[in-house]
């Protein structure tokens, strides 16, 4: 017995001059379709990385929040739905497999070059590959498995694909902390002490306008002198508090970071899923990609 099985594949159908993979007789067009699969992956990867470290270098930004960090997350959802989109078009569209992985590990040195490379980002890359590896494997899998074409298998392996790219923002934005650290030589950002040093100033001066609203402004900006000393040392006693895990600092706001970005993926990981469903369709019109149809065995039970 026989059923029809329907899925999105590459090329068309007429043939022209012709190259081998294996022991298949591949069109040229066909090839350079795959080749442009391909190279859309690479400068996604290319953005993403180079996104990586400007948020490495912009990592002030973040702690500080306000409107500069508005364009910083829209680099931030932009660069991961790229990769989501174009990762989605080679794992549906190039075939053999192999190809798909070799993409990906070429990708993931691409990912880890503009973090420099170093053991921590060596490891970076592998897990890279891994998840990614995983995803075009759990996706072609299921798209095998399918009656009819559809991006299911996309959506359903989107989060083990989002993983690595939020434990590269994460690491990157670690990775920038401790940089500027070792070279400006702090504990706590300097800018994060001026705000500090900023609102305790403001705290105390309106605590000194409502305590002593008779006094002229001569005797409040005493007032607010002889506060100034307390201010400090109540700075110096926080980072005083945290001098013992100054090491593990960085950390810390790399694992927040990527818990936060965990999250913000997950939102997020049905806007490359709308665009691919807008894509396919635009494919084919250009006859970029056609449907094709397979006749496949089945096995069942009867009666002898």
């Amino acid at each position: 017995m026989a059923n029809n099985r329907t899925f999105g594949g590459p090329g068309k159908r007429n043939g022209g001059k012709s190259q081998s993979i294996g022991s298949r007789v591949v069109p040229v067009a066909h090839l350079l379709k795959i080749a442009a699969c391909i190279l859309l992956l690479f400068a996604a990867t290319w953005y993403f990385g180079s996104f990586c470290a400007e948020f490495g270098r912009s990592y002030v930004t973040f702690l500080l929040g306000g409107p500069k960090l508005l364009p910083l997350m829209y680099g931030l959802v932009l660069s991961i739905v790229f990769m989501s989109v174009a990762a989605g078009l080679v794992v549906t569209l190039v075939r053999p497999i192999w190809i798909v992985l070799a993409a990906f590990a070429i990708s993931a040195v691409f990912a880890i070059s503009f973090l420099g490379v170093t053991s921590i980002t060596a490891i970076l890359g592998l897990f890279f590959f891994v998840c990614t590896a995983m995803y075009a494997i759990s996706a072609v899998k299921k798209q095998k498995n399918q009656i009819t074409w559809s991006l299911h298998p996309l959506f359903d392996a989107e989060q083990i694909f989002v993983l690595p790219l939020a434990l590269l923002v994460a690491a990157s934005f670690s990775f920038g902390y401790m940089d500027d650290a070792r070279q400006r030589g702090f504990l706590v950002p300097p800018e994060i002490k001026q705000i500090y040093i900023s609102s305790a100033t403001s705290a105390a001066q309106a605590a000194i306008e409502k305590n002593y609203p008779k006094s002229g402004p001569a005797q409040q900006k005493a007032a607010l002198s002889q506060a100034m000393p307390q201010i400090e040392k109540s700075w110096e006693s926080i980072e005083g508090m945290m001098t013992p895990v100054a090491r593990y600092v960085p950390i810390i706001l790399g694992v927040v970071m990527f818990l936060l970005l965990e999250s913000v993926c997950i939102v997020i990981a049905f806007v490359p899923l709308i665009l691919l469903l807008g894509i396919f369709p635009l494919l084919r019109l250009a006859r970029v990609t056609r449907y094709q149809i397979e006749t496949v065995e089945a096995k069942r039970l009867v009666i002898d």
